[in-house]
């Protein structure tokens, strides 16, 4: 049975229960930019080589053409409208172009200082050039940067459009099922595979330490001594491969713990981090390209500080740190590889005003707010500020069986789905999270308190593997949501 209204913070999981739904839905498109490419006789791009802001003339140098004839050695821009776009545009810069005075069809969509944009050719001017009077209302087929539409034009070019521009977003329509009670009162939960047997491991934390449980079985078993994790307390957890030997390292607060055998060793290092309560998320992940782990921590307050992997046993970890954002703490965050324009560590964090995305590395691109990730507004009822401790919650888990990892955000009283087009871009499915109901539509066999722990869990064995979703209870019981679709009726 439910407990009463107040108990139930994370009520966007009563809707996939059951088959409330009655059925699935697909998310589509109608005019994606494989649309544009396919009907433009020419689709280029150039690079931004001067602004005459005074009189809004931008010169342009066609950097490559992905379909068409020969591009010309100059293009030409005037800005007419909107003019406070003027400011964003600077020299490098790189433009998209579909269609064009050069190919006979005169007008054209442009995508300039990551807007998009509808010009029409001025005749017979020279160099070639095109008169931009208005915004088109285009940021569903692609809300992202031009630098990352850029490199999808160039996919495109060899071949189908990677962009996904349509999703079944139903999900989790399998039940729910209880598959161990871990006996402990957990603060954290980490899924990860370190036994390599394709099935989630749990690494769980406790007021009296770390709690490592094996996969085994249709459960899970303890192996916190077997594998040398006694003792160890840690508010944060997460792993990666830190000496390259392709298994997984483990992070246990500011313990780092190398893999050796079925065991871990503490490495020979102390590591420069803040205090652990200053922490909203951590990630042991390559942010230097150099394929060795790395160590990002992002701080409540917007800090994130990296410490380098010095790539030997016993040097020093070398600390460097930026202020990502500035005001408000962030309530919420998580990490994950697939989440950026170029599939590199991004994080996602949740702080007033909505969602938010940040790049681990530090040439990485900049924040960018929840419209440029969607193409949509920032639902106005889902508020992220004034929330009770530990209700809001990001989880990293691939719900359509792309590969790639969605984001499910949950709050006290809503939550939103943001599920993974590639390339940075996000459809965002806020149909199947419904606001707290005093009598939910179907009855969970445990309450989603503020305490209560969720993990992106074992994969679905279809041809689109669905990953299911863990949810941890604060009295230690382990369910699982079965990511099976929603069957139609």
């Amino acid at each position: 049975m439910y407990r009463h209204a107040a108990a139930l913070p994370c009520v966007a999981l009563l809707a996939w229960l059951g088959g409330t739904l009655g059925a699935s839905a697909l998310i589509k498109i109608e005019f994606p930019v494989a649309r544009f490419y396919s009907d433009s006789k020419t689709v280029r791009a150039a690079v931004v080589t001067s602004v005459d802001a005074a009189h809004g003339v931008i010169e342009l140098k066609p950097t490559n053409t992905f379909k068409g004839g020969a591009a010309p050695a100059r293009l030409r821009l005037l800005l007419v409208a909107p003019t406070d776009l003027l400011p964003r545009v600077a020299v490098n810069q790189p433009v998209a172009l579909f269609g064009g005075p050069t190919d006979g069809q005169g007008a054209a969509i442009v995508h300039l200082a990551d807007t998009w944009l509808l010009a029409q050719g001025e005749p017979d001017a020279t160099p070639p050039t095109l008169r931009i009077v208005q915004k088109y209302d285009a940021a569903r087929a692609f809300p992202g940067r031009t630098a990352a539409l850029v490199r999808l034009l160039t996919a495109m070019q060899a071949g189908p459009s990677p962009l996904a521009d349509k999703i079944e977003q139903a999900c989790l329509g399998g039940g729910v099922r209880e598959i161990a009670n871990l006996a402990v009162k957990p603060t954290f939960l980490e899924s990860m595979d370190l036994n390599q047997d394709t099935r989630p491991d749990l690494l769980v934390g406790t007021a009296e330490g770390a709690k490592l449980f094996l996969a085994a079985g249709t459960g899970y078993t303890d192996a916190t001594t077997a594998w040398g994790l006694s003792g160890l307390t840690a508010a944060h957890a997460t792993s990666g491969d830190v000496n390259a030997d392709g298994r997984p390292d483990l992070l246990l607060g500011t313990n780092l713990l190398v893999r050796q055998g079925d065991t871990f060793i503490r490495a020979d290092t102390t590591l420069p981090l803040p205090p652990e309560a200053e922490w909203l998320a951590v990630a042991l992940a390559d942010v230097t390209r150099d394929g060795k782990a790395d160590i990002v921590v992002l701080l409540k307050s917007g800090e994130r500080v990296t410490l380098t992997n010095p790539g030997t046993a016993g040097k020093p970890w070398t600390r460097s740190a930026r202020q990502l954002w500035e005001g408000d703490s962030g309530v919420a965050a998580q990490f994950a590889a697939d989440w950026g324009e170029n599939a590199t560590l991004h994080v996602l964090v949740a702080r007033r005003g909505g969602l938010f995305r940040y790049a681990a590395a530090a040439d990485g691109e900049p924040e960018t707010s929840f419209p440029q990730l969607t193409g949509t507004a920032w639902p106005p009822k889902l508020t992220l500020d004034g929330q009770p401790a530990g209700a809001v919650k990001c989880v990293a888990l691939d719900l359509d069986g792309n590969g790639q990892r969605d984001a499910l955000l949950l709050t006290s009283t809503s939550g939103i789905t943001l599920l993974n087009r590639g390339f940075g871009a996000y459809y965002t499915d806020n149909a199947i999270h419904f606001k707290l109901r005093p009598q939910p539509p179907a009855a969970l066999p445990f309450a989603l308190t503020p305490g209560t722990l969720l993990a992106g869990g074992a994969c679905q064995p279809d041809e689109l593997p669905r990953q299911n979703l863990l949810v941890l209870t604060e009295e230690g019981r382990l369910y699982e949501l079965i990511n099976t679709p929603v069957q139609k009726p």
